[in-house]
């Protein structure tokens, strides 16, 4: 008999305490926790995968662009994405990958047809790369100029720097009069 009004005990405890104020504050620190988790689950698995599969990633979304999503992009991104080697591709893909997830989105989506369901929100996804890409394309060419220009400099020899040259002197031999300090000195 003890034992069954210690379980009931408990059990109107333990109903009172899930309505209750802190009830609901466990309830908010819990889906707290399990969000944050979630987060640096994802976090953790983007890294993964980006550390372990780059080479397929990068591939993978260079086909879908030139293939089942190029009805999506312009023909000038098409071309310049030809051109690039396995290489190149690869480093554009691992940035426009963390491009993509800095802005909420992610690239697996859109090549998987995750977005395929909502074209208004694939339409801007594919701008984001678009415009990424111009971006990319530009800051690519200011450091391979600047690298440039930097090994021009490094590799040009000190013999064809030429040094200045010193001007003539006004106070050729015998071209200009005495001061007067030369004067009052042989007084």
């Amino acid at each position: 008999m003890d034992l069954i009004i210690l379980v009931l005990v408990f059990a109107v405890l333990g109903y009172f305490l899930g309505v209750s104020r802190l009830g609901k504050q466990v309830d908010h620190a819990t889906e707290q926790l399990t969000l944050t988790t979630s987060k640096m689950a994802d976090s953790l698995e983007s890294r993964w995968k980006s550390f372990f599969k780059r080479s397929q990633q990068g591939d993978r979304f260079r086909n879908w662009a030139l293939g089942a999503g190029s009805s999506l992009f312009p023909e000038e991104f098409k071309t310049w994405l030809k051109s690039l080697s396995e290489q190149e591709a690869q480093d554009f893909t691992t940035a426009l990958v963390e491009y993509s997830n800095s802005l909420g989105f992610k690239l697996t989506d859109l090549v998987d047809g995750g977005l395929d369901q909502e074209p208004i929100l694939r339409q801007v996804f594919v701008e984001a790369v678009v415009v990424y890409s111009s971006a990319y394309r530009k800051a690519k060419t200011a450091r391979q100029q600047s690298e440039e220009k930097e090994s021009k400099k490094a590799a040009q020899p000190e013999s064809e720097i030429k040094p200045a040259e010193k001007s003539a002197s006004r106070r050729a031999a015998g071209s200009q009069p005495e001061t007067n300090e030369a004067a009052s000195a042989a007084a």
